[in-house]
């Protein structure tokens, strides 16, 4: 099914809708029914050519803190900074990522959630 933004329902034909009413008891059309409707969600919107989506920076020796600027880069959907030296603090800002699907800060020296 190809769909904008929106639900749709598929109709049944007349015959098919006749079978289901013979084979099911009322409760159970309702619920095929609804299994019936197909919610399309908006398209995504893409990244600019130039943005910053993935940081795979895994066993690079890094050493330091986090910074909090990181979680400006709005089309970031992954972030790999495993088994480095960081320490201190995971910004608060990290709970801010817009697109940010994967992200692995472990085998490091930090705190926070």
């Amino acid at each position: 099914i190809n769909c904008d933004v929106g639900i749709y329902e598929i109709e049944l034909t007349d015959e098919e809708k006749a079978e289901e009413e013979e084979l099911y008891e009322p409760e159970e059309i309702v619920r095929r029914k609804l299994r019936r409707t197909i919610y399309c969600p908006p398209p995504m919107e893409r990244p600019p050519s130039n943005a910053v989506t993935k940081i795979d920076l895994l066993e690079y020796g890094l050493t330091g803190t986090l910074v909090s600027e990181l979680s400006h880069l709005k089309w970031l959907h992954r972030l790999n900074l495993n088994d480095n030296i960081l320490h201190g603090t995971i910004p608060t800002t990290y709970g801010l990522f817009e697109n940010l699907h994967f992200i692995d800060l472990g085998d490091n020296q930090l705190s926070g959630t």
